[in-house]
């Protein structure tokens, strides 16, 4: 009976002294952790904590976590409302220091990073001398970041972040993504002192199954678009950009962490809302450089990726100019759809190709298509499109900017158009068929041409005996200015080739029909 005594006697005294012991080392250490964690620009507080038992595990609540902290040179300072670690394994902590627990649970954090200062680095502040990490669960809710620039000024913050992760590993297995579910109510790019900003609402990735869904993405404007294109000094341009239900198929997770090419097979957006509007009464900001074409621009994409296909179910598009002391007239693309397919950040041998289907001013079909050269330098591109049935006077805000005319009437009753360009011209065919044209000419020597319109400008195509003049389009673009110009320059040579006799046309133009398309 004595030796049974002793015995239970010795398992209550190691059962005491685990129950009992163990909180108070885990207390000591923890205590230990918080002083070390005070010293120099770096804090830690808490403002309460608990540990609970459990058979070889221990588990830690703690309350109102505020700290500061450097890592590689940056700063960073927050606060966690509450945080919950349960099933700490107590051999693997001891005997090597590793981490292995059921459960993180962390409540309401927020934090600012900031910059990195050299002067900060401290060389254990580094990935390094974290410690070998295993979770089994990790959920995180109701968390903020904001990132700060060097004027302690937010440029970007996420709000309302949820995380809902298993089987966590640090350090991190090479191109292998835990299964988790990241979620935010709102993401701005802040970008303070510019003219608009962007966001994100309602942000989820699945890892399951490689998943992105954005409920919707919009360019902000700060300024209503007559009070931003009245002050500035040169033109530039009014930007409204809104996406809504964006869904990123196949998301290639293992390629974005590992390298190399991430591959997209399909991305969908439901509806895509662009207003643009410009003041070509400003002059053109002084630059030498030549200005980027759309393929040019993708390849500042900082990773190389691939895209197969992006469709956009509803589009509509708002391009408008400002004229001083009246409204901005717009011009409408309506109820469209749109294609990109074989989108690269690289050079390949696959052509970029967009089309699009609109009603062009809510009444007249317009399709586009764009093919874009991927091969070389980024500027060669093919360009074909056809409109129907259109009232003419409703583009005056366009030709009078374009080509320094006024159409006082007239009937669109198709426009179709192919021509290729190499960046430093335009060179194709028009075709234009209309009648009752009224044209009126402006700008210097505009009362002279108006003179002659009447016998020099084609009322009709084709004239009443059946004469149908082909128009040609041939354009010489100037570096500096957008894609966008050469594309409507291109168009209005083939107009003007086709409604002018040679008294208006331009001598380039002239030149070219002269010596053909060499």
């Amino acid at each position: 009976m004595k030796i049974y005594l002793i015995a239970g006697g010795l398992a209550l005294a190691l059962a005491l002294t685990y129950w009992v012991g163990v909180p108070h080392y885990a207390g000591q250490r923890l205590q230990a952790m918080l002083e070390d964690a005070n010293r120099g620009e770096d804090s830690l507080s808490l403002a309460g904590y608990q540990f609970s038992m459990g058979l070889g595990t221990i588990s830690l609540t703690a309350d109102t976590i505020v700290l500061q902290r450097r890592l590689a040179g940056r700063r960073s300072a927050g606060a966690v409302e509450r945080l919950e670690i349960n099933g700490l394994r107590l051999l693997p902590l001891l005997t090597s220091g590793k981490i292995r627990a059921a459960s993180l649970r962390i409540q309401t954090p927020d934090f600012r990073l900031f910059p990195a200062v050299d002067s900060l680095v401290n060389p254990k502040d580094s990935a390094a001398s974290l410690p070998d990490v295993v979770v089994d669960s990790i959920l995180l809710h109701s968390g903020a970041l904001r990132l700060m620039n060097e004027e302690d000024e937010t440029k970007i913050l996420a709000s309302g972040a949820s995380l809902a992760m298993g089987d966590f590993r640090y350090p991190f297995a090479p191109a292998r993504m835990p299964n988790a579910k990241i979620s935010l109510d709102s993401f701005t790019l802040v970008r303070p002192h510019r003219p608009a900003y962007w966001s994100m609402k309602d942000v989820v990735l699945e890892t399951r199954d490689s998943s992105l869904e954005v409920g919707c993405m919009r360019l902000h404007p700060r300024e209503g678009s007559r009070q931003f294109l009245t002050q500035q000094s040169y033109k530039r341009a009014w930007t409204a950009l809104r996406l809504d239900s964006i869904r990123v198929e196949d998301l290639p997770l293992d390629s974005l962490l590992r390298g190399g090419v991430a591959a997209f097979p399909l991305v969908t957006v439901s509806d895509l809302n662009l207003a643009v509007f410009e003041n070509p009464a400003l002059p053109s900001r002084p630059q030498a450089q030549q200005k980027p074409f759309p393929v040019e621009e993708l390849r500042k994409i900082p990773f190389p990726m691939e895209l197969a296909l992006l469709k956009v179910n509803r589009a509509n598009l708002n391009y408008g100019v400002l004229k001083p002391g009246t409204p901005a007239p717009d011009i409408t693309f309506d109820r469209g759809t749109i294609r990109l397919e074989h989108l690269s950040s690289r050079p390949t041998a696959d052509s970029l190709v967009v089309t699009g289907d609109f009603m062009f001013e809510e009444t007249a079909p317009l399709s586009i298509t764009f093919t874009f050269d991927q091969s070389g330098d980024g500027r060669a591109f093919f360009a074909s499109g056809r409109l129907k049935d259109y009232a003419l006077p409703k583009v005056n805000p366009l030709m009078e900017v374009a080509a320094d005319a006024s159409i006082q009437s007239g009937h669109l009753h198709e426009l179709s158009y192919n021509f290729s360009a190499d960046g430093s011209r335009a060179d194709g065919e028009l075709l234009f068929r209309y009648d009752e044209l009224d044209l009126k000419m402006k700008g210097k020597g505009a009362w002279i041409k108006n003179i002659f319109e009447g016998i020099v400008v084609r009322n009709s195509n084709p004239r009443p005996n059946g004469d149908l003049q082909m128009g040609q389009v041939y354009y010489v673009h100037d570096p500096q200015k957008s894609f966008f110009n050469l594309y409507w320059k291109a168009l209005v040579s083939g107009l003007q080739s086709t409604v002018q006799g040679n008294l208006f046309t331009s001598a380039e133009l002239k030149s070219h029909e002269v010596s053909g398309r060499d």
